[in-house]
């Protein structure tokens, strides 16, 4: 345990810099605080009522600008820092508060001090960060812009990763290229399957998933009988393994760690080893067909391809465990023929958004030769690109569609894919048309946030179809809930976008400041437009003159900084243009201080509200209003079951709220809970997942079992003799 914890945990662990910035407000304190002072302000607040009221209503703006700061003393991030920052300038600001003399209405504000002022506060705060913690992970995305260019210009302008491996490729056979062929499965009398994709986030929610797919067994009642589903053979993942970008970091934290946690691999097996020769079958295994042992096969997604697929390749194609799964992938896309003629296309779309030449000439070559005319294949792709196709209006996959209905013609019973965080199944209606593609399945929740399913509710057809969902998760309703959450918890879970949207915020507003006396002292308007009336004039000088009255009442109410600033008689006496530059700077000082407290939190409000609105209402930035919620919750997986008949059953399972104390710092392997279980939808067959027995943790060496409480799990059987 205290190895795991050593490995995981980044320093500094305890909160030290709250310590520090303790020590910094109580020097603050005590310098500010003197007996006569303290004298003087009780005096003023028995004496005048409006002093309290000032209190009451500044401190309750405090509370609300820092309430996404509570409760979290004790953990080592910037919050820490940020909360007694702000409780320090809180501090002054009472101190100093001012009364309601007038301090007259004709002044002018020095823009260039308010943006001094604004980018040293900035400065400060960024250097305590850079001193206490560290840079910012949030560089990462500028390292994802910066690959993502490339990767577009470069990799895929001019290489494709995809070309080298068809020119590796050992045969010029297609039909017997064993890189990206596999059929060593189809002699089996039976096959359990495991389909999951978007790992990327890492962290709890991946390791619920990832533990989930390492049990044994998961016992569940169907039609009122009790059914085992067993862990799958073959656990095939649809891309997106790792956020933001590729690298060996996000890889073995975000991806690999959680894995290895959920199910160990041999302990022969050493992580730092090149696979040179795939597949290398344990010891003891003469060929693949003999081992028995869980396997994984592997697709990229577009954040996958970032860095040309350099990380995918070295991690997927040329190791040999994740975790207890084994990894006798050799490309970056592959077919497998399961038994009773069932077969999985493995397709890697790259940027693109589609297969390329080598790709097609190799699986059409496989439906014209090796595929049977009553075979059944399902086709995996990361993009599920009926659902955001009619949702940009565009077309993309022409080679992808054109396998399907050319070459597949009608034995494509399932497509499946991820890149959507969600879980939706979509079914083709009965027709007389000729139906190429029976079902369609999305299920990108294995780790990543959360993503709406209402946006696409009005989705129908795809490829001259009629589709009708049959199983959503989060329910439509659910879905529009959540977005409920941009207006009531955007400010909490997005406490730095303080920084950004105070600063855009200061710019909009004091930048007309001194521009708008002249304006209004000098706007000259025609007998033409006083008579018929420009609404758009009106409104901007109506804006102007109510901007100026506002901040006027505003610098009147609590301009001035008495005690380190000047008189208030000097002020209204003589004006700003009285004041000493040492003195304006400190007056500047105050009024940046409550700009801060007042305004920030109005401006998270209104962003939050702007995509709550373009969710809800619009349909519009779906990827934005939910990643801005970061919404750990809502895990699910796909589980298949080949019988002896030939048929396909299908089980999604769904976590409803994942066990956020899972292992240490990351994972917490101190507590294996995980949350209730519920509906993937109503599908054919539904039934309650019964209490399992609970064992050790495999950080005791021992087998977990699942301890489920209640839910229910979704299922769907497709036969290969079902009319399309």
């Amino acid at each position: 345990m205290e190895r795991v914890r050593t490995i995981l945990t980044h320093t500094p662990y305890p909160h030290e810099h709250s310590r520090h910035i303790m020590t910094a407000v109580i020097i603050g304190c005590l310098f500010f605080i003197s007996s006569d002072n303290m004298h003087t302000l009780i005096h003023k607040l028995d004496s005048n009522i409006k002093w309290w009221s000032m209190y009451v209503c500044l401190i309750g703006f405090f509370y609300f600008f820092s309430s996404p700061f509570l409760g979290r003393t004790i953990q080592p991030s910037y919050s820490n820092f940020n909360r007694w920052y702000v409780a320090w300038i809180c501090f002054a600001s009472l101190y100093h508060l001012p009364s309601f003399q007038s301090m007259g209405v004709d002044m002018r504000m020095n823009l260039s001090l308010f943006l001094t002022i604004y980018f040293s506060s900035v400065l400060f705060i960024t250097a305590f960060h850079i001193i206490f913690i560290g840079l910012w992970t949030s560089a990462d995305l500028f390292k994802t812009a910066f690959d993502l260019m490339v990767s577009v210009t470069l990799f895929v302008g001019r290489f494709d990763m995809r070309m080298m491996q068809a020119a590796m490729k050992s045969t010029t056979d297609e039909t017997r290229n064993d890189d990206v062929l596999y059929d060593y499965f189809n002699e089996r009398e039976d096959l359990w399957f495991d389909f999951v994709a978007d790992t990327g986030d890492g962290g709890n929610s991946s390791y619920t998933v990832a533990r989930l797919l390492a049990q044994p067994s998961i016992q569940t009642v169907i039609g009122g009988s009790m059914h085992t589903l067993p862990r799958g053979n073959l656990l095939v993942i649809g891309g997106d393994l790792a956020y933001p970008n590729p690298s060996s970091f996000t890889y073995e934290r975000r991806f690999f760690g959680p894995f290895e946690y959920a199910m160990q691999p041999p302990r022969w097996y050493k992580a730092e080893h090149i696979a040179v020769d795939k597949p290398e079958v344990p010891p003891g295994v003469s060929k693949m067909k003999k081992y028995d042992g869980p396997q994984c096969f592997i697709i990229p997604g577009n954040h996958d391809w970032f860095d040309g697929l350099n990380t995918f390749m070295r991690y997927i194609c040329h190791k040999s465990w994740l975790g207890g799964w084994f990894l006798p992938q050799r490309k970056s896309y592959f077919a497998l023929q399961l038994p009773k003629g069932w077969w999985i296309f493995g397709l890697d779309l790259a940027l693109h958004g589609d297969i390329d030449v080598y790709q097609f000439k190799f699986f059409a070559e496989l439906c014209r030769n090796k595929v049977g005319e009553n075979d059944s294949v399902i086709i995996v792709t990361h993009e599920p690109n009926w659902l955001l196709d009619w949702y940009w209006k565009e077309t993309t996959g022409k080679n992808v569609s054109h396998l399907i209905q050319d070459y597949l013609n009608g034995r494509c019973k399932l497509r499946m894919a991820g890149d959507l965080h969600h879980f939706m199944r979509h079914s083709a209606t009965p027709s007389d048309k000729p139906t190429f593609v029976e079902h369609l399945l999305v299920n990108g929740c294995g780790g990543a946030f959360l993503h709406p399913t209402h946006v696409f509710k009005n989705f129908e057809r795809f490829s001259g179809t009629t589709y009708e969902c049959k199983a959503a998760y989060p329910s439509y309703e659910e879905s529009s809930g959540i977005a409920l959450g941009n207006i009531l918890k955007f400010r909490k879970k997005n406490w730095q976008f303080d920084i950004i949207g105070g600063f855009i915020y200061f710019i909009l507003v004091f930048s007309m400041f001194p521009q708008k006396v002249p304006l209004l002292k000098n706007a000259n308007l025609s007998t033409p437009d006083l008579l018929l009336g420009s609404w758009a004039l009106k409104y901007a000088y109506g804006i102007i003159y109510w901007q100026r009255q506002v901040i006027t009442l505003y610098m009147i109410g609590i301009g001035q900084w008495k005690v380190m600033a000047v008189t208030r008689i000097n002020i209204c006496k003589n004006g700003m243009m009285s004041l000493s530059r040492s003195v304006l700077i400190m007056y500047y000082t105050s009024v940046f201080i409550y700009f801060w407290i007042f305004s920030t939190p109005v401006v998270s409000l209104i962003f939050g509200s702007y995509l709550y609105i373009c969710i809800n209402w619009f349909h519009i930035h779906f990827d934005e209003a939910f990643s801005s919620l970061r919404i750990a919750n809502y895990k699910s997986f796909t589980r298949f079951h080949i019988k002896k008949d030939g048929d396909l059953e299908i089980f999604t399972l769904a976590v409803d709220k994942i066990a956020l104390n899972g292992t240490p710092i990351i994972f917490n392997i101190r507590s294996q809970r995980i949350g209730n279980w519920i509906p993937s939808g109503r599908q054919r067959k539904e039934g309650l997942i019964s209490s399992a027995t609970t064992g050790d943790t495999l950080a005791n060496g021992g087998q977990p079992h699942l301890q489920t409480p209640s839910g229910r799990c979704g299922s769907l059987t497709i036969s290969p003799s079902q009319e399309q």
